[in-house]
């Protein structure tokens, strides 16, 4: 029974961290401080795309990690964005994946693992299904969404580093060049 309840709040708590996210996200847009701290590090482009990238990877940070990289896809060849700001992501989903892949792997196999979700429980532990989690824990890290949830499926399909460096960089980079795309498409 301990364990429902340390499940629970760990959920309760990072639903809350993502609500204060999109608040600070509204604050940053709406009173101009996006604009004020990257006319600061203009000296220091590589560092800033590069740490836009490193905090694109976390639920605490993604949302203002997309402003920033939005703003400077507008700003800086897109390319160099894509490129250094994946670069970046890598290192913070190494970061994710060392510490947080089990701790992960372990909340969704237990919401999954309630009554209600048997079946699909079931379903999703399948040979065919345990060979898809590379590519949807991918797609999970190229959208915003925050990438400890594509980490824990690509932890519960036991992915060796070696690989899940490269698939981080190629889905990172194509969610950083949506980013950028949709920032120049407005």
């Amino acid at each position: 029974m301990a364990t429902i309840s340390v499940h629970r709040r760990r959920l309760v708590h990072n639903l809350f961290i993502a609500f204060i996210n999109v608040l600070f996200v509204y604050a940053l847009v709406s009173g101009g401080a996006l604009d004020v701290l990257l006319a600061k590090f203009q000296t220091v482009r590589f560092a800033t795309m590069f740490a836009g990238g490193f905090f694109f990877t976390s639920l605490f940070t993604t949302g203002p990690a997309i402003l920033l990289l939005g703003k400077l896809a507008l700003e800086q060849s897109l390319w160099q964005v894509v490129l250094v700001g994946a670069m970046g992501a890598v290192c913070g989903d190494l970061i994710l994946f060392r510490i947080v892949k089990d701790a992960f792997a372990e909340d969704l196999s237990y919401v999954l693992s309630i009554r209600k979700h048997k079946r699909l429980y079931h379903l999703l532990h399948t040979r065919l299904v345990r060979h898809l989690w590379p590519l949807i824990g991918g797609f999970i890290i190229a959208s915003p969404l925050p990438d400890e949830l594509g980490i824990a499926l690509l932890g519960i399909g036991r992915l060796k580093t070696r690989y899940f460096i490269p698939i981080s960089f190629c889905f990172n980079a194509l969610g950083i060049l949506l980013i950028g795309l949709a920032a120049r498409a407005f």
